[in-house]
């Protein structure tokens, strides 16, 4: 039975958080420089200030430069990230482009989380997809998939209980065929009772 496309992710974009974080680095990068022109303006120039021991440049561009360092790192995370979910298996692109397959079978469990993540637990362990823009639906999907096949073993709980239930009651008529306590025509037909031959 060929497999069946359930939900593919759509892509949220990418340009707010790119634009807010490159003017946040451009800001702090600018502030100490500001803060020198406006507040500083002696004839000494701006290496002087900061040997002056000010420590604003240093904390706007150390935080500036960490700024930067989250913009690459996000850019990188989720830029590809990609998820299709089908009856037989979710597979895709996760975080920094890690390529996916993981049957429906091996899923323990699915969440959401910041950034539009679905997050897919398995044993081999948690997954995440990011900027989804469909998260909550990829999850719906999941998650009915995870509640059919828990429904479905309980519908075949009860199966394999009647199954050793007929087993222990062929054991005892085995074992009054085995004493002598039976004939082996009266066996195979209480035989034949239990199994509904």
């Amino acid at each position: 039975m060929e497999e069946k496309v359930l939900i593919k992710s759509k892509k949220k974009s990418l340009k707010v958080i790119k634009t807010a974080l490159g003017i946040l680095a451009g800001v702090l990068f600018i502030i100490p420089i500001l803060d020198y022109l406006f507040a500083h303006s002696k004839n000494w120039g701006f290496g002087w200030y900061i040997a002056q021991g000010s420590a604003l440049p240093l904390i706007c561009w150390l935080l500036a430069g960490v700024t930067v360092a989250l913009l690459v790192v996000f850019s990188k995370m989720y830029s590809k990230a990609d998820l299709t979910v089908t009856d037989k298996r979710a597979y895709g692109l996760a975080a920094f482009n890690k390529r996916v397959d993981i049957p429906i079978d091996m899923i323990s469990a699915v969440g959401t989380g910041a950034f539009s993540t679905v997050k897919i637990a398995s044993s081999s362990g948690a997954i995440k997809f990011g900027m989804l823009e469909n998260c909550g639906e990829i999850h719906s999907v999941i998650s009915k998939l995870l509640m059919d096949r828990q429904n479905n073993k309980k519908q075949e709980a009860p199966t394999t209980i009647i199954e050793k239930s007929e087993a222990n009651e062929l054991e005892k008529y085995k074992e009054l065929l085995d004493k002598g306590i039976i004939t082996r025509e009266e066996f195979e037909a209480k035989k034949k009772q239990i199994l509904g031959l």
